[in-house]
C-alpha cells in the first residue's frame, strides 16, 4: 500500500459564505428608504469557492418577511479578478409603507450555506436633506 498525503487545500471546507445585504445608495444595517421600489445589493465571498447555480438544489436565495423564499441565482455576476466573490443587484417592486426584513442565503462549494440579513423601512416620503447650516452666538 501506498501512503497517500493530501496537500493543504484539500481539507474539509467548515467555512460559510459571507454574504452582505445593503440597500442601493445607502449604508448601514438598518435604513429608510423612499418606495415603493427598493434596490437590493448583496456581496457573496467564501474562501473556496460559491456555489450560484441551482445544480443540487443550492442557488441563492431571497426571502422577504415570511415569504417563500426567491431563487436569485440569474442575478449574480462573479468578479472577474476573484472567483470566490460575487455581486447581485435584485430589485422588490411595489412594497407597501413599512419595515421589512430580507435574509439572503447562500452555499459555498463544500456545501456550507451562508445568510444576511437586512432591515430596512420604505417610506412615500422622500428623506430629509440638509443643505446648510448657521449657529450664531
Amino acid at each position: 500500500l501506498r501512503r497517500v498525503r493530501r496537500s493543504p487545500d484539500r481539507r474539509a471546507d467548515t467555512q460559510p459564505p459571507v454574504v452582505a445585504v445593503t440597500l442601493e445608495g445607502t449604508s448601514g444595517d438598518v435604513a429608510t428608504v423612499a418606495g415603493p421600489d427598493v434596490t437590493l445589493r448583496i456581496r457573496v465571498t467564501d474562501n473556496r469557492g460559491l456555489t450560484l447555480t441551482p445544480a443540487g438544489g443550492r442557488a441563492p436565495t431571497l426571502q422577504l418577511a415570511d415569504g417563500s423564499p426567491v431563487a436569485i441565482d440569474e442575478f449574480f455576476v462573479s468578479d472577474t479578478d476573484n472567483p470566490r466573490a460575487a455581486t447581485a443587484v435584485y430589485t422588490l417592486r411595489g412594497l407597501a409603507n413599512g419595515t421589512y426584513r430580507v435574509q439572503v442565503r447562500a452555499w459555498d462549494v463544500g456545501n456550507n450555506p451562508g445568510v444576511g440579513a437586512l432591515e430596512f423601512q420604505v417610506t412615500d416620503r422622500p428623506g430629509l436633506t440638509l443643505r446648510s447650516a448657521r449657529a450664531y452666538p
